[in-house]
């Protein structure tokens, strides 16, 4: 008994010295001082230029949370001077507790004004180089290190964002317009991911290249709208 006391008062005092030392880092780290080095960590990992124009938040009460403002992602060489993708506001939380039982618990993610720029050109288009290194091989000590923690998310909010998707090769742009989205919990597990309730909706509009010489036509904007629901 008096083994399971002190095994309780040192995980106490751990627990203590976390929380701590995250509200010392809250209180006198500045989030804003590290926009540079997190700009250039994205130069050198990716081909493309990171721009944080706002201001980075940080705060720990009721859970460790970050939040940033106007954000810029450019296209990658050769897919002209236009953004990849641009972001309003973004947050996303993460709970501190559940990561002592090796849970990575997430709030809900939420992005407002976020809007992105698809272009295809046959067997080139300008979001490959973003999940190239997901076929790298694993290496040994990651191959051997077992399942990942299990992952919940609280849900997603979309909102005020719009899609575009220009396909070079036919000459078509198709766009979704006030994208909304709302999904319910997501779990990630090493043997299943579940995904609760799904809305989504937005103004749906489709065009092709006009002949030459002949001015584009007006085309009307289609309603879509998606829901599912987990019983």
């Amino acid at each position: 008994m008096r083994a399971l006391r002190i095994v309780a008062i040192v995980a106490g005092a751990l627990v203590a010295l976390l929380v701590v030392g995250f509200v010392i880092l809250v209180l006198f780290v500045d989030p804003n001082s590290y926009r540079g080095k997190i700009e250039q960590a994205a130069k050198e990992h990716t081909v493309r230029v990171l721009t944080i124009r706002g201001k980075l938040g940080l705060k720990i009460f009721p859970r460790l949370a970050l939040s940033v403002h106007d954000v810029e992602l450019s296209n990658p060489p050769g897919f002209g001077t236009q953004p990849f993708l641009t972001v309003q506001n973004a947050s996303i939380g993460v709970k501190l507790l559940p990561l002592l039982g090796s849970r990575l618990e997430v709030s809900r993610i939420r992005l407002e004004g976020l809007n992105i720029h698809l272009i295809s050109r046959g067997e080139q288009n300008n979001w490959q180089d973003l999940g190239e290194s997901e076929g790298a091989p694993e290496s040994p000590s990651t191959a051997s290190s077992g399942p990942g923690p299990a992952v919940s998310i609280e849900g997603v909010d979309l909102t005020k964002s719009s899609l575009v998707y220009r396909d070079e090769v036919k000459k078509s742009t198709t766009e979704i317009a006030n994208l909304e989205l709302h999904t319910g919990r997501l779990q990630m597990g090493p043997d299943r991911t579940v995904l609760g309730n799904v809305d989504l909706q937005g103004s749906y509009l489709a065009a092709a290249a006009p002949e030459p010489g002949t001015p584009p036509l007006p085309q009307p904007a289609t309603s879509c709208v998606l829901r599912t629901a987990t019983a």
